[in-house]
Parts: structure tokens; C-alpha cells; sequence
């Protein structure tokens, strides 16, 4: 009777798991930018932090369902975009692979400097769009914005919590800040939290907002609007 009964449990699982199979299959899985949103839609690249004249952004695509296998997602380019193909970036394919089996995959982003980049921001505006293999994710998470420059630009986690470390923002003084590091800001702040890999970065952030606080104690700088570069209590 106790075998009767397991065969029973057995059979009615395996039914079970072949009426829920095909749902692996049949759901289209869906795509979806994990870094950006409608309120934080943009990254700036700046040549200023880097000695050369190319540089590779990875942006993140997340999944939303399940792979069992390799399946194409796609991109375009948006006409709010400024920056220029073979000039500001390199040609993007209209379709990428997504590895099954991974929860998020890079779209690699090539970009080169130009001379008009010294004096301007373009801006490259990048959709994930439907086709017969993926579906879109958040409505609010399927649009990136790249903001490629050549100058100083405000880290967007410069008000907190950088500001905590190195005070109140200008450009006089992001310029100070990154010849007394030896390097620019990262570009975000996830980049910033692992600073050389290390999960003690924000120690380091301390001790280089310290030497800037220093350094202003010491010295009489105006900012680009003329007013005097006051110290500040850093963290």
C-alpha cells in the first residue's frame, strides 16, 4: 500500500512538472537596463580621466524571467542623440547575445575622444527595443543616456555623500582634488564603494577629502566664480 501510495506522489509530480515546463519555454523573457531609471537616466564619461583617446563602457542589461538558452536582445540609437557614430562612438550592432544562465550581461559601449569634446558634452542616447526573442522589462529602465566629454563634471554623488569628504563642489576644486589624488573621480558611485577593488575604499575617500581640506587651510584658491575656496571639516 505504501508503494501504491508513492507511485501515485510520484506520477502526480511528474505531471506536475511537465505542465510547468513548458512555461520556461513559452514566456518571452524580458530586458532591462539595471543601472539607469527615469529619475537616473544619465552617465557622464570625461577623457579627463583617462590618458587615452578610447574607453569602453559596459552598460548593465538585466533579465527578468529565465534562459534555458542564448537569445538576442536589441538596441538603437535614439534622434535626441548629439554624439556622432565614428566620431564620439563606435557603430553599435542592432542585436547582442545574452548568455543563459546569467542574471545580467555588458553591452559594451566604444568611445573615442574628439577635439570638440573640450569645450562640449554630446550626448548618446541608447533604447532596448522588443523583438521575436525578448520582451522589454521596466517601462522607466529601457533608455541610457551617455553624457561624453572632455571636462570636469560634477560627480552625481558629489552632494552625498562625497560632499561629506570634500565639501561644497566647484570645478576650481575638483581640479585640486584629482592632481592632489593622482586621478579623476570614478564615474559612479558603485565604482567609487570598490575603489581598486577594495571594500575599504571609503576609507580612502576620507583620507584624500582630509589632504584637500589641508591643502585649502594652507592655500588661498577662488573657484571659477571668483568666490575663496573655504575649508570645510571633512569626515
Amino acid at each position: 500500500m505504501k508503494n501504491l501510495v508513492l507511485l501515485i506522489m510520484l506520477a502526480a509530480g511528474l505531471y506536475a512538472c511537465s505542465l510547468n515546463d513548458p512555461m520556461i519555454y513559452d514566456e518571452k523573457p524580458s530586458v532591462y537596463f539595471a543601472d539607469f531609471s527615469d529619475n537616473a537616466d544619465s552617465l557622464v564619461y570625461s577623457f579627463t580621466t583617462t590618458a587615452y583617446d578610447t574607453a569602453t563602457i559596459n552598460l548593465r542589461v538585466k533579465l527578468l524571467g529565465a534562459l534555458i538558452e542564448d537569445r538576442m536582445y536589441s538596441v538603437v540609437i535614439n534622434p535626441e542623440s548629439t554624439a556622432e557614430e565614428g566620431k564620439h562612438f563606435d557603430a553599435l550592432n542592432d542585436t547582442y547575445t545574452y548568455t543563459a544562465g546569467q542574471t545580467t550581461v555588458n553591452l559594451p559601449i566604444h568611445l573615442n575622444y574628439s577635439p570638440d569634446l573640450d569645450d562640449n558634452t554630446v550626448v548618446l542616447s541608447i533604447s532596448l527595443v522588443a523583438n521575436d526573442q525578448m520582451d522589454l522589462g521596466y517601462p522607466d529602465k529601457i533608455t541610457a543616456r551617455i553624457l561624453i566629454t572632455n571636462q570636469l563634471i560634477k560627480p552625481v554623488y558629489w552632494d552625498y555623500p562625497f560632499s561629506l569628504y570634500f565639501g561644497v563642489y566647484s570645478k576650481v576644486k575638483h581640479q585640486i582634488c584629482t592632481d592632489i589624488m593622482g586621478h579623476d573621480f570614478p564615474l559612479t558611485l558603485a565604482e567609487a564603494r570598490f575603489w581598486n577593488n577594495s571594500y575599504t575604499a571609503y576609507g580612502y575617500w576620507m583620507h584624500a577629502g582630509r589632504l584637500a581640506a589641508v591643502y585649502f587651510a594652507k592655500n588661498k584658491v577662488y573657484d571659477e566664480n571668483g568666490n575663496l575656496i573655504n575649508t570645510w571639516s571633512p569626515f
